[in-house]
């Protein structure tokens, strides 16, 4: 079948199980190649009762993973519901199979009648190009012997929907005088094709020079485009086609991008965001009358910052009409502050670290950011460096509606989402989870008390008076711990922090770890760990397997670009950016080297260990708990990807289970020990002769060994303190 033969069982990575390497791989034919698409996938949905999510761009046709799908399941339509043997998908023979094809497709797809003709056309080629497919694969060479008569084994075994009955009348026809007619018929008109082939002398270059002559006198006025004589039907010197647009999808027709009538239907998702934009004016206008606030005077008298040095169109502010100075000169950015940028998460609580930028904190609650009044809560920023690319502002404009749209460019912002450069000293330079502002004794407070949230980033308060802060109890300190504890106490409550250097021991994550009065308080009274004391340790093994000449042997994924922070509307696209952050540390792996890879789900750690040659991934939990969605499709992503760079053959799906048992290494009894569990986990795969086996012979750790990562850690933390 052609392209719409997209493997169901995607290739993903084996998660835990070792590699059974005389195993059958998954829905293979006798050769190995694989079989006609399955999609389980689509079924499984159907049986709760729901439909796949569809997505359509402003011309009609079916983007994202959704479309995808889509495209795929026509083709598993055509080949179950056409016969092979159909010449004229337009036959009445075919009404009621058409019919079922529809009902299949909306039964299983978010899709509207409006659909319905394209949806067919897809499956005419589809059953056209698998027809096709067959008749090169098994009747061409073999058309004048008897033996074509029989189905081929092949066909039997991948194929069973295909008959005896249907096979005898799909060589009835490819034998007929009709097919050989049409089939020298179409040998005759692609002998006649004027540019056939590219790989002459010039090629395309005499019409790349046409097309740059026809644009530049269409600059000058010398030439208009009309109609479907544009300049790149001029430059290639042959007419548009009367049935599809050049550069387009497959079904644009000419009546949907030449000579548009007024008529012409919008696309649902473009339609719905034009009403809610105009419920959004709606709403600004009734807030404007509510405040006495005139609109078009105020956008007469209030100018914005200039935006040269940002070169940039999205998300910008208004100028005056002169466009050179602002009204208020508060406002230039010369007044502006670097600034950390905050987003609430929803669903784990908390604040997540979402980009960097400037901040003009003087603002007045009557300017604007496109016409919008900035409002008493909010601030004026600029985006300079995205954190998570994805994540949709808090206040989106006409021109931007996520962090990366919006770099360069002005957005509103809550005032205490935002931390200026004179909070900054006190915050983690790690994009991960702060603490929540909920007012104690509220009902979701009490409701996570059991079990506390690992943290990093600080309020964006200013840090409690010293008064307020906890004090260490030297009594319960062990004694390698009260020297740190001791500096903490006297040196750290007024915000000092301690600086570690990385110095690039994890690829593509540089920056230093800064280490608060908060983490040396957690960590010395094993209270719940956050992603800087991680970083830290990572760090001290780092420079341990140095020294005893095992640095070729780990390498260390930092798990502050791997975790996720937040939900973003992209998913995939979130999967991806994390994975090319893998697939960038292992690029170049020799065989027998280990990935050591912490990773945090949101309120929990885990370890990973990665052997991209052996196609395997080590899971410890320390809670024993299955690998989560997102950290399987991060690694099978990631993996994948490392496969095809390195010119190996992707393996078919597998079920993703943990390969080793969770009674046969060390549990976790309480609510705050995983992150002590995963420093454990590591220092015991790269610092002990047994390694890795050494985990299966233990059900718990002791007091004394995680005494002992411990102390390894507050000493190491010692040697960067500047007295």
């Amino acid at each position: 079948m052609s392209q719409e033969h997209e493997e169901e069982h995607s290739t993903q990575t084996q998660i835990g199980k070792p590699r059974q390497l005389n195993s059958p791989r998954f829905n293979p034919d006798e050769d190995g190649k694989r079989r006609a698409t399955l999609m389980k996938r689509v079924y499984q949905v159907r049986t709760k009762g729901e439909r796949v999510q569809v997505s359509f761009d402003a011309k009609g046709q079916p983007i994202g993973k959704g479309g995808d799908v889509l495209q795929s399941w026509i083709g598993v339509l055509a080949r179950e519901h056409i016969p092979i043997w159909i010449s004229n998908f337009r036959s009445a023979d075919l009404a009621q199979r058409k019919e079922r094809v529809w009902t299949e497709i909306v039964t299983s797809f978010t899709v509207g009648e409006s659909y319905k003709k394209q949806a067919l056309k897809s499956c005419a080629d589809s059953a056209k190009n698998f027809s096709y497919n067959l008749y090169q694969a098994f009747v061409r060479d073999h058309i004048d012997e008897e033996a074509v008569w029989q189905r081929p084994s092949k066909v039997v075994h991948n194929y069973p929907t295909i008959s005896q009955d249907e096979w005898e009348s799909f060589i009835t026809y490819r034998r007929s005088s009709e097919f050989k007619r049409l089939s020298e018929q179409g040998s005759e008109i692609r002998k006649k094709l004027k540019y056939g082939s590219l790989g002459g002398r010039d090629g395309y270059r005499k019409r790349d020079q046409a097309h740059d002559d026809f644009s530049e006198q269409q600059t000058q006025g010398s030439f208009e485009s009309v109609g479907t004589e544009d300049i790149l039907t001029k430059a290639l010197g042959n007419p548009e086609h009367r049935g599809r647009i050049r550069g387009q999808s497959k079904f644009v027709k000419r009546s949907q991008y030449f000579n548009v009538a007024g008529s012409y239907h919008e696309n649902p998702e473009v339609l719905d965001m034009k009403l809610k934009l105009a419920a959004l004016e709606r709403t600004v206008q009734e807030l404007c009358a509510k405040h006495g606030i005139n609109r078009e005077t105020m956008a007469e008298e209030q100018t914005g910052p200039t935006v040269d040095q940002h070169n940039s169109f999205k998300a910008s502010c208004t100028l005056n009409e002169k466009g050179a100075e602002a009204s208020d000169p508060k406002t230039m950015p010369n007044a502006s502050k670097e600034c950390h940028l905050f987003l609430p998460d929803l669903i784990n609580g908390g604040d997540v670290l979402v980009a960097t930028g400037r901040a003009y904190m003087e603002c007045v609650p009557t300017d604007t950011i496109h016409g919008i009044p900035l409002g008493e809560e909010n601030v004026r920023v600029t985006i300079t460096v995205p954190k998570l690319k994805g994540a949709l502002l808090p206040i989106p404009t006409h021109d931007a509606t996520s962090i990366e749209e919006a770099v360069g460019g002005f957005v509103a912002w809550s005032k205490k989402l935002v931390i200026v450069q004179t909070s900054l000293s006190q915050a983690s330079k790690c994009p991960s989870y702060a603490p929540d502002r909920e007012a104690e004794g509220s009902k979701r407070t009490k409701k996570r008390a059991g079990r506390k949230k690992i943290r990093s980033q600080p309020e964006v308060q200013q840090q409690p008076a010293q008064e307020e802060m906890p004090s260490f109890d030297f009594n319960d300190i062990l004694i390698d711990l009260k020297a740190l504890a001791y500096y903490a106490q006297s040196s750290m409550r007024d915000g000092t922090q301690i600086i570690c250097h990385q110095q690039q021991f994890v690829i593509g994550d540089d920056m230093p770890i800064y280490i608060g009065f908060e983490d040396v308080y957690h960590f010395i009274t094993f209270k719940e760990i956050i992603v800087n004391s991680i970083m830290v340790y990572i760090r001290y093994l780092a420079d341990c397997c140095a020294r005893a000449g095992m640095d070729q042997r780990f390498e260390f994924i930092s798990p502050v670009i791997v975790s996720p922070v937040q939900r973003v509307a992209d998913h995939f696209a979130y999967v991806r950016e994390r994975a090319n952050y893998i697939l960038q540390v292992i690029r170049n792996a020799p065989q027998g080297k280990l990935f050591l890879m912490p990773y945090n789900s949101g309120q929990h750690w885990v370890l990973a260990v990665i052997d991209p040659w052996e196609d395997l991934v080590l899971y410890f939990n320390p809670l024993g708990n299955e690998p989560g969605d997102d950290f399987k499709d991060l690694i099978t992503t990631a993996l994948n990807d490392w496969k095809v760079s390195v010119g190996r053959g992707v393996r078919q799906r597998r079920n993703c289970q943990t390969l080793i048992d969770t009674a046969r290494f060390p549990i976790q009894e309480g609510y705050v020990e995983c992150g002590y569990f995963v420093l454990a986990f590591m220092r015991e795969i790269t610092l002990t002769i047994d390694g890795i086996a050494a985990l299966q012979t233990k059900d718990f750790y002791t007091d004394d060994y995680m005494s002992l990562v411990r102390q390894e850690w507050a000493r190491f933390v010692e040697k960067f303190i500047q007295y």
